[in-house]
């Protein structure tokens, strides 16, 4: 299970402090590994829309690019494995390794519905692994990780401390997950937990770890096993409404993975902050990648307006609530963006002097490019430099338009009579001189050139 942060009414909870993570001998260099192709527009855009369409109940699902079917598969089962809550207060405002109370977040003022979190870019990465039972580092073991804000749950009522008192701001946490390794599926594990110094009766069905409760979704949904390599293909979303919850997991070229569960905690309405990472496999384990390894990390909401949200930095008392780690340090800024999809994007490295695409004042360090979705990007949707902007006038009659993510080319149009024209008309086709035309007091005339435009004479 996933460890979480303390929220502010846990504040004098006897957590032990998180200790700083140790230097780790790295692997020896090598080469790094494949770049995966960015996803292909048509699969992404099916994507976006197969998870916008409920599943039709509780249970595994899975869907086939192009269709917008949800099909019943089998799901697996889970153990119940913590992941969990961490620490409170932050010791400065300045970048350290990600996780344990350390990221950047997305926060809207509207509650979320949806949110999905990808990798804009791998680079620089030739391993990740977690220390095994034996100490040895296992290969490829990580979680991705979509995680929610702290709220109030009718599931707390339930939840009484000595004497059978019933436990006041007891309050509820979510988060969404991919276990590559342990698991190799999607699944979705709920905590409440209460106030320090108050041990209460966990609800029938949940599991104790400290003045916590938590329990899984029960079922997982397989998918996978995926690797470091393929991080740059995967998305993970969470979906929420007052009838369940679902977390579904994407490979670009694949199909989606779906697991649905009744709503356990309540989340719909309450939704309003987000912080999607990959971290080690449950009970506040490192991910540890080699030095070098840069990531663009992404996080998309959909709550019901385009506006740019907010990111809530480091320097914040909740800036981060899983206890799992990564080696990676935060290179600011955190940039939000807007239409189509609200969102945030930042850049996470090991690597000494580590650069990030955007600058402090969230433009694109190459001035020729813009955030769109997240991405630098040209506005024919490659990164390289364009010679002409697309729809300015080019030549005597032509436009730029795009060729190619990354070419334009000056699209020149002229009319029947030699002229310019802004859609193409050859000759044979529409309208040609000597033809009869119909004129504004309703009797035929012939249409002309005059000054290279086509015109009905209604005078001859």
């Amino acid at each position: 299970m996933l460890t979480a942060i303390v929220h502010p009414a846990c504040a004098k909870r006897s957590f032990a402090p998180v200790a700083p993570v140790a230097a780790r001998s790295e692997p020896p260099a090598s080469t790094p590994l494949p770049a995966s192709p960015a996803p292909s527009q048509p699969w992404e855009d099916w994507r976006k829309s197969i998870s916008r369409i409920r599943v039709p109940s509780s249970g595994c699902f899975k869907a086939y690019y192009p269709s917008t079917v949800w099909t019943s598969v089998p799901c697996t089962p889970i153990q119940t494995r913590p992941l969990p809550l961490i620490r409170l207060q932050k010791p400065s405002p300045t970048p350290d390794t990600v996780g344990s109370g350390t990221d950047f977040l997305v926060q809207t003022a509207r509650p979320i519905t949806q949110a999905t979190g990808s990798f804009v870019s791998v680079t620089g990465v030739t391993s990740e692994s977690e220390q095994g039972p034996s100490g040895q580092p296992v290969q490829n073991e990580f979680t991705l990780q979509l995680n929610s804000n702290y709220f109030s749950t009718s599931v707390c009522n339930g939840v009484h401390g000595p004497g059978g008192t019933p436990v006041q701001d007891c309050q509820g946490w979510q988060q969404f997950v991919y276990s590559s390794h342990v698991y190799q599926a999607a699944y979705i594990q709920y905590w409440i937990f209460w106030p320090p110094n108050v041990v209460g009766t966990c609800p029938s069905g949940w599991f104790q770890v400290a003045n916590s409760c938590y329990r899984n979704s029960g079922m997982a949904i397989p998918a996978g096993p995926y690797t470091i390599a393929d991080l740059a293909q995967l998305s993970l979303t969470g979906t929420v409404s007052t009838a369940n919850d679902t977390v579904l997991i994407a490979r670009s070229g694949e199909g989606v993975y779906a697991q649905a569960s009744d709503s356990a905690l309540g989340l719909a309405g309450q939704w309003r902050t987000g912080e999607f990472n990959i971290f080690g496999d449950g009970g506040r384990s490192l991910a540890s990648f080699n030095l070098g390894a840069t990531l663009v990390v992404r996080t998309v909401v959909e709550d019901g307006v385009t506006d740019a949200p907010s990111c809530i930095g480091p320097a914040t008392i909740d800036a981060g609530t899983t206890a799992e780690t990564n080696s990676l340090t935060l290179v600011p800024p955190c940039c939000p963006f807007g239409t189509p999809l609200p969102g945030i994007v930042f850049t996470e490295s090991s690597a000494t002097n580590a650069a990030t695409p955007f600058t402090s004042s969230c433009g694109c360090k190459n001035a020729a490019l813009s955030i769109v979705d997240g991405q630098c990007q040209n506005a024919c949707g490659g990164t390289g430099a364009l010679i002409g902007r697309p729809g300015a006038s080019c030549g005597t009659c032509g436009h730029w338009t795009c060729s190619g993510p990354n070419s334009v080319t000056c699209a020149s149009f002229t009319n029947v009579c030699g002229g310019c024209s802004s859609i193409p008309q050859a000759s044979g086709a529409g309208f040609q001189p000597g033809e009869p035309c119909t004129c504004l007091n309703g009797a035929t005339g012939r249409y002309y050139c005059s000054a290279k435009v086509l015109s009905c004479d209604c005078q001859r």
